[in-house]
């Protein structure tokens, strides 16, 4: 039996309202993603210029190590030639 006037607008105007609803989801998450979005890429841009930043302090911290390891290796190498140098005097 078919469906009376009444019955299909009512119908009508329920699947509109479901569809509403199902349209204001979908903008509010997009909205959501498009704010995170926009997140990420604010705290990208800080990082990449916090690592620009940081990257001479490393550098310069890096060599600074480099040269005290080197200045130890020339001492002990000094020690050690002049303990044997006293070990073969000695005799």
């Amino acid at each position: 039996m078919p469906l009376n006037t009444h019955e299909l607008l009512e119908e009508c105007k329920n699947s509109s309202h479901a569809l509403v609803a199902e349209l204001e989801k979908f903008k509010s998450s997009t909205a959501a993603n498009q704010a995170a979005t926009d997140s990420m890429e604010k705290m990208s841009q800080a990082l990449s210029k916090l690592t620009k930043e940081i990257s001479p302090l490393v550098d310069l911290r890096f060599r600074q190590f480099q040269w005290i390891i080197i200045g130890w290796s020339a001492l002990n190498t000094f020690f050690m030639i002049f303990c044997l140098v006293l070990l073969l005097h000695q005799k």
